[in-house]
């Protein structure tokens, strides 16, 4: 059965007293005499201790906190290409669309110096391209109004029929966490 351990309370040069007895010396050898109490050392000894502990798991866990607020992950920068599927188009015309889209939106990109590092850090992030599927030509309006604020840069690629021009693909480059909240709600293209 376990011994209860039971503080009495000394004065400060009692304290001190026994303190100087007990150095050097495990806690069990610092029993008292009578051994009925047992000496302030030792509950000292583990408030320092607890203390020391408690303050120490509070520093790593600033620390811990702070470094996982500051630890800038990768930022993914992608492309968003757009068709319209209101026009009838075989596979072979909508993927030279989506190609030409992309290259045009590339090529200003690139040749821009401020806009040619989002897009460096586009390769070295994989390259991420995604084409989804829109409505018609007022919807990649709209998509367009939306994104515009939210992306490096956008770019329309326009089909001229007899009574004006409609959009056939609209292509959209920026961060992926900004333009993932305005392009949730499309299907990816088959």
């Amino acid at each position: 059965m376990p011994r209860k351990i039971v503080a009495k309370q000394y004065s400060s040069q009692e304290s001190l007293a026994l303190i100087h007895q007990c150095e050097g010396r495990s806690n069990r050898e610092c029993i008292r005499n009578d051994n009925s109490k047992i000496v302030m050392r030792r509950k000292k000894i583990y408030e320092v201790y607890n203390r020391k502990k408690i303050l120490s798991k509070s520093k790593h866990s600033k620390i811990r906190k702070l470094s996982c607020i500051n630890k800038i992950g990768p930022l993914d920068y992608v492309f968003y290409s757009i068709l319209n599927t209101s026009y009838n188009m075989d596979q072979g015309t909508a993927t030279a669309a989506i190609a030409r889209g992309l290259i045009a939106l590339n090529k200003r990109l690139d040749s821009n110096n401020i806009t040619s590092y989002y897009l460096n850090k586009w390769t070295q992030s994989g390259e991420n391209i995604m084409v989804l599927r829109g409505i018609d030509s007022k919807h990649l309006k709209y998509l367009h109004n939306e994104a515009k604020y939210s992306a490096i840069d956008l770019h329309f690629l326009h089909q001229r029929w007899s009574n004006g021009r409609d959009i056939i693909v609209l292509t959209v480059f920026g961060q992926q966490e900004y333009l993932q909240d305005i392009f949730e709600g499309l299907l990816p293209l088959r």
